[in-house]
């Protein structure tokens, strides 16, 4: 079996940040009213450093961990995880906003952060070591948010959700901005360093126990004196 170069598996993931900065650059220069916002800078600035925090654990990450046993099987996990994550953004924006019931939002969190601790458990456990675990429940993570703030960048583009419905929020309101599309545009920018920061703890905390439980259950562990 041939191997996978860890370039192949990085670069995509690497692509798609750069598409995010880009989304976030060209957005931002198109709608003007954004830049007159009092604090407007701020969000941009936030998103874009999570971006770059993200690009480096890419890369440091992938140059850690073998392609074939590691990053291969956490970037399916991630895609499925990621996925999870769309659906449920998609059902927040549409479908009479369906996805912004508490107990929806709760499963479908519950749903992505386990297909990175599988991802953990199932490396660890097929290489009997916890290191490769964590990178790949790591990865995984990186991959699935990576997927899902692409998807909520790019519905600004399209005006969602509807500056009409933006209007209605208590946040829009006590902001004291008068624009609720330039709301909605920075609140995108927010959810997205936002997206990234918890997938980068949670995804270590849910790629730790999982790892840890892989060693814990293996047979060479019960066997250690």
């Amino acid at each position: 079996m041939g191997t996978i170069r860890p370039l192949k598996l990085r670069s995509p993931l690497l692509a798609a940040i750069a598409i995010n900065l880009t989304l976030i650059g060209v957005r931002t220069a198109s709608y003007r009213p954004l830049q007159t916002m009092e604090g407007a800078s701020s969000f941009v600035i936030e998103a874009v450093a999570s971006l770059l925090t993200a690009g480096v654990l890419v890369v440091v990450v992938g140059s850690l961990a073998d392609s074939r046993t590691v990053l291969k099987p956490a970037s399916v996990a991630g895609l499925g995880g990621g996925s999870l994550l769309v659906i449920h953004m998609a059902l927040e924006q549409f479908g009479d906003h369906v996805g912004e019931d508490s107990l929806m939002t709760l499963a479908f969190m519950v749903a992505a952060f386990t297909t990175w601790a599988g991802a953990a458990y199932l490396v660890a456990r097929w290489s009997f070591q916890i290191i490769p675990g964590v990178l790949a429940g790591c990865w995984s993570a990186m991959t699935s948010v990576v997927v899902v703030v692409t998807f909520g960048l790019a519905l600004t583009f399209f005006d969602v959700p509807r500056a009409s419905y933006v209007a209605t929020w208590p946040e829009f309101k006590a902001s004291g901005w008068a624009d609720p599309q330039a709301f909605s545009i920075a609140n995108s920018f927010e959810n997205a360093s936002t997206h990234i920061v918890v997938a980068l703890v949670v995804g270590f905390v849910m790629a730790s126990g999982g790892s840890l439980l892989a060693w814990m259950t293996s047979p060479r562990s019960r066997a250690a004196p």
